[in-house]
């Protein structure tokens, strides 16, 4: 994940796709989340 923090850093946009919520919770970022080829919730978090 540190690799992935200084490459957005940079100011390129990572696009990660997970099961792990909680892995989700430790970095600030704009998560999607995804149902059945549909999004169905947009959180921002901030860091």
């Amino acid at each position: 994940m540190e690799v992935l923090q200084d490459i957005n850093k940079n100011g390129n946009t990572i696009l990660m796709a997970t099961h792990d919520y909680a892995l989700l919770l430790k970095y600030p970022s704009k998560t999607l989340k995804c149902d059945e080829n549909a999004v169905y919730e947009v959180v921002q978090r901030k860091g």
